[in-house]
């Protein structure tokens, strides 16, 4: 997979504030996929950073983006810090 920071739109706290469920926009799932997630926790706010990109062997893809929910666990509470988006920093 061709892996590359993935930006999202949308980031709610679930699960009691243990998990995010962070929305974003990407290819079709024969295609492209989500890779793995990050979670960097800093005094004043919690940066998440999606990666995800291209799957091998696929020689033909359709350009239409479709909308993903992925859940990414908290290890920390967000206790009222801004939650951003790594891809955009």
């Amino acid at each position: 997979m061709d892996v590359r920071r993935q930006p999202w739109e949308k980031a709610q706290v679930v699960e009691s504030g243990k998990a995010l469920e962070v929305t974003f926009y990407g290819g079709v799932e024969e295609c492209y996929g989500l890779d793995h997630s990050e979670v960097d926790y800093e005094s004043d706010r919690i940066v998440v950073t999606l990666f995800a990109g291209a799957k091998r062997g696929v020689d033909v893809c359709i350009e239409i983006a479709e909308r993903f929910k992925v859940m990414v666990p908290l290890q920390e509470p967000v206790d009222g810090r801004k939650i951003v988006d790594g891809a955009r920093r």
